[in-house]
């Protein structure tokens, strides 16, 4: 199977194609004639990660690598978000311990269809902290969320909200990559002074109670914004995956 990805403005790309090992080397001649015949172009692939790199090499296949660090993905032990246990995340156990301490009730739980008009209030006061509430990213990211949520109930789509004092300070949602890796697609908290740690809590309970049966959690990419980059790799990674583009 072949994916052809092709958004507006960007050049047209295929992700790694599906194709047993043997037959590879042939798919792979296939579509560098159709891309030439049908775009006048090389042919690009996009989101390769290390073991497709090493299957266009074991088959003697020429690439040029193109990094694209922004997109590489981080994969967590879900383990090690649920406890926050040992010496490399004791900071953010400690973060949350405060937390907690300041608002003995916070509470959080599993998101339902029903949450999605307090969500979409919630995310709306989230972006006037940001201070970009007409900025155009958040705006289709607040449609995705209101999609989501008309998915909930026809696929697995899952999350938590949580609450202080009875007020929704903080949400997530995402879904099951496959078996046993769930990817966090969206992961909002209340932004106040007062409310520090809370980030810490609802990544914890995300994987308490919406990825509680599995055991690696992806949070996606840092689009080479430094501090996300920074807040992800605090959170120990026990894998970065690389997403890259090779050009065939």
């Amino acid at each position: 199977m072949v994916v052809l990805s092709f958004p507006a403005g960007q050049r047209p790309a295929i992700f790694p194609p599906l194709v047993p090992k043997e037959k590879l080397k042939t798919c792979v001649e296939r579509l560098r004639t159709y891309f030439f015949e049908e775009f006048g172009e090389p042919l690009r692939v996009r989101d390769s990660d290390t073991e497709f790199i090493y299957l266009l090499k074991s088959n003697g296949i020429d690439f040029e690598r193109i990094e694209v660090r922004g997109q590489w993905e981080y994969i967590y032990r879900a383990k090690d978000l649920r406890t926050l246990s040992g010496r490399k995340l004791h900071k953010k156990k400690n973060r949350v311990n405060k937390f907690l301490k300041a608002h003995p009730t916070y509470s959080s739980r599993l998101l339902k269809a029903k949450d999605r008009d307090a969500v979409l209030a919630f995310f709306k006061e989230w972006c006037k902290q940001k201070g970009c509430d007409n900025d155009e990213n958040l705006l289709r990211e607040r449609e995705s969320i209101a999609r989501l949520f008309c998915l909930m109930d026809k696929l697995p789509v899952k999350g938590i909200i949580s609450f202080v004092d009875g007020v929704v300070r903080g949400f997530s949602i995402g879904t099951y990559l496959r078996k046993g890796i769930f990817v966090v697609m969206v992961e909002k908290a209340d932004l106040s002074k007062e409310f520090e740690g809370l980030y810490a809590i609802v990544r914890r309970d995300t994987a308490r109670i919406a990825a509680s049966d599995c055991e690696f959690i992806n949070l996606q990419q840092d689009l080479n914004i430094p501090g996300i980059r920074k807040a992800k790799l605090s959170w120990k990674p026990c894998k970065i995956l690389v997403c890259d583009t090779l050009i065939l």
